[in-house]
C-alpha cells in the first residue's frame, strides 16, 4: 500500500489523533448508579445562574470588538483539529449568541496576523455579515507572529467615537505565547484604560502575564481554556451583559423610533448596503430605506429598532428571580402541593424530574422547564398570570 492510498488514521501519529473516550464521561452517583447527563447538565446551569448578580446595573446598547489570534500559533493541534479552527468555529456561534441576547448592541471584527491587524468588519448589528467574515478568515492562512497592541490600537480607534451611553468591550481570543509589538504596549493599555473600555481575555496557550495585567487594568476578566467545550462555556459568560462599573458610562436618554416595513412597487435603494428592494423598513423621522434593523439612521441619526429587539434588551435589566430547589422528601411530605410542573404539566415523578419553587408566586417547576424559564422565557409564568400583574398590564396599556 502506497503512502498516499492510506488511511488518515495510520498517517498520524497517536498523539496527532483525535481519541475520543467515551468512557471518561460516565460518572456515578453515591449509590453506584449511572448519573443521568442531562441531570447534570441542568445542575451546571443552575449553579451557574445561582452565582449571576442580580439588581446591577447593565449595559442595554453595548459595542464590542472581536479581536481573533490568527497567527502561526494557531497551527497547534493540541486543540483538534487545530486552535484556529476552534478559535472560529467558537466565533461564529458567539456571534450568533451574541445578537440573540443583545439585538440593539453591534460588534466589529479584527483579526491579528503577521504582526498587523486587519478589521474584517465595521461596527455593525448584522450577525450574518460578521459570521461570513469569520468563516472566510481561515482562507489566507494561519502565519506570521501576533502583534496584540496592533489589535488594541484598531479596537481603541473603532471604540473611541461610540456614544457616552453605549458600554464599549474587547474580547479577545489569544492563540499565541508571545506578542511582537512596535512599541510599549503598557501605554496602549493606560489609553485604554483612560478611555474606560474593558478588556477581556481568552487564552488558548499558557496563561501570560500581559493579557492578566490587560485584563486587570482595564476590570475585564481573563481565562485559560482547557478545550473547545470549556471555550464555549466561557464564550457564553460573555453575551449576558457584565456590570457596569462605576462612572463608566453616563446616564442619558437615547432616542429611538419604530421603522414601518412597507412594500412599493418600484424598488427601493437602501442606505446600510445600497441595494435596491421592494420591501424595506422606513425611518419615521426622514422616511429613509433600509433592509434591516436595528441600525441607525444615516441621515437623521435616530436609531431604529422594532419592538421585539428592545424587549430582548430590556430582560437583563430586570432578569428572573431564581428558583428555590425543592428536595424529594420535604415535597413528597407535603401533601397540598400539586403532582405536576405548573408550565408543562407533567406529572411528578417523573425520570429526571427535580423540584423548583418560584419566591414570588409559589409555583412548582421541573428541572427542564426552570431552565427554559430563566435562559430562555424570561418571564415566569406562575408570576405573569398572577391578578395584580394583569391589572398592571392593563393599566400601563389603557
Amino acid at each position: 500500500m502506497d503512502d498516499d492510498e492510506k488511511p488518515e488514521s495510520l498517517t498520524l501519529y497517536s498523539w496527532e489523533q483525535d481519541i475520543v473516550r467515551s468512557w471518561e464521561t460516565l460518572e456515578e452517583d453515591e449509590t453506584g448508579k449511572i448519573k443521568d447527563l442531562s441531570s447534570f447538565e441542568r445542575s451546571r446551569v443552575k449553579r451557574k445562574r445561582k452565582n449571576t448578580q442580580q439588581n446591577v446595573r447593565r449595559g442595554l446598547i453595548r459595542f464590542l470588538v472581536l479581536i481573533l489570534d490568527l497567527s502561526r500559533e494557531a497551527k497547534e493541534t493540541d486543540v483538534k483539529p487545530s486552535r484556529g479552527e476552534v478559535c472560529l468555529s467558537c466565533a461564529q456561534k458567539f456571534l450568533y449568541s451574541y445578537f440573540n441576547e443583545n439585538p440593539i448592541s453591534q460588534l466589529a471584527v479584527v483579526v491579528l496576523r503577521d504582526g498587523v491587524a486587519e478589521k474584517l468588519s465595521s461596527m455593525g448589528s448584522n450577525p450574518r455579515q460578521h459570521s461570513e467574515v469569520v468563516k472566510n478568515a481561515n482562507q489566507k492562512g494561519f502565519y506570521g507572529n501576533c502583534s496584540l497592541q496592533n489589535g488594541l490600537d484598531v479596537a481603541l480607534s473603532l471604540l473611541h467615537s461610540i456614544p457616552s451611553y453605549g458600554s464599549r468591550e474587547v474580547l479577545i481570543l489569544y492563540n499565541s505565547i508571545s506578542s511582537c509589538d512596535p512599541g510599549d504596549i503598557r501605554q496602549t493599555i493606560e489609553k485604554l484604560e483612560k478611555e474606560r473600555i474593558r478588556c477581556n481575555v481568552i487564552g488558548m496557550a499558557a496563561e501570560l502575564y500581559i493579557l492578566k495585567y490587560l485584563a486587570a487594568r482595564t476590570h475585564g476578566s481573563y481565562f485559560v481554556c482547557m478545550n473547545e467545550s470549556h471555550l464555549l462555556e466561557l464564550l457564553e459568560d460573555f453575551v449576558v451583559p457584565s456590570a457596569l462599573i462605576e462612572n463608566n458610562t453616563k446616564t442619558a436618554l437615547v432616542r429611538m423610533g419604530f421603522p414601518t416595513l412597507k412594500a412599493y412597487k418600484e424598488p427601493k435603494v437602501c442606505l446600510n448596503d445600497k441595494v435596491l428592494r421592494n420591501q424595506v423598513f422606513v425611518c419615521p423621522r426622514c422616511e429613509c430605506c433600509y433592509g434591516e434593523i436595528p441600525i441607525e439612521c444615516v441621515l437623521c441619526g435616530l436609531i431604529l429598532v422594532s419592538s421585539s429587539q428592545l424587549a430582548r434588551s430590556y430582560h437583563h435589566l430586570f432578569p428572573v428571580a431564581n428558583f428555590h430547589e425543592l428536595e424529594e422528601d420535604k415535597y413528597k411530605q407535603s401533601h397540598f402541593q400539586p403532582n405536576y410542573c405548573f408550565a408543562c404539566k407533567g406529572t411528578f415523578p417523573f425520570e429526571g424530574s427535580e423540584y423548583f419553587v418560584c419566591p414570588n408566586c409559589q409555583n412548582i417547576f421541573c428541572g427542564i422547564c426552570d431552565i427554559f424559564i430563566h435562559d430562555g422565557l424570561n418571564n415566569c409564568p406562575g408570576c405573569e398570570i398572577r391578578p395584580e400583574n394583569r391589572i398592571a398590564s392593563q393599566t400601563d396599556f389603557s
